[in-house]
């Protein structure tokens, strides 16, 4: 019993001292800052090799599309990738102060100003 004893303890001071030293010793490399950018919606980026060329928008990292406003304005065509079960919105008239807005306010959940689904580059030089 004593022998298992010492050996539990021999290897959890062993994880003691090998995993922070293991851990430091990994490269951590930051992707925060500046990134040159494009949206792909048709999967052309590359056979157009947009790899060999600078993308000509930015965004900021850490950070969302959403965050750098990118993607498309959010409408009434916008193609979720949830659906709208109840109907009664496109139709109701209370509902309407929803519909008619700049950005359509959608009561079944968080809409954005930007919605977007797809390939998109990032690249940094």
């Amino acid at each position: 019993m004593r022998k298992i004893t010492y050996r539990i303890l021999i290897a959890i001071f062993l994880c003691i001292i090998i995993v922070p030293v293991y851990t430091k010793a990994q490269n951590i490399i930051s992707v925060a800052g500046k990134w040159h950018f494009a949206i792909d919606p048709v999967n052309q980026g590359i056979s157009q090799k947009w790899y060999n060329t600078t993308l000509s928008e930015s965004v900021e990292l850490p950070g969302s599309m959403l965050e750098n406003k990118k993607g498309d304005p959010v409408s009434l065509q916008t193609q979720w990738t949830a659906s709208i079960y109840d109907s009664s919105w496109y139709f109701n008239p209370r509902m309407a102060k929803y519909r008619n807005q700049k950005i359509p306010m959608f009561p079944f959940w968080l809409t954005p100003e930007y919605h977007y689904t797809g390939a998109a580059w990032y690249q940094k030089r």
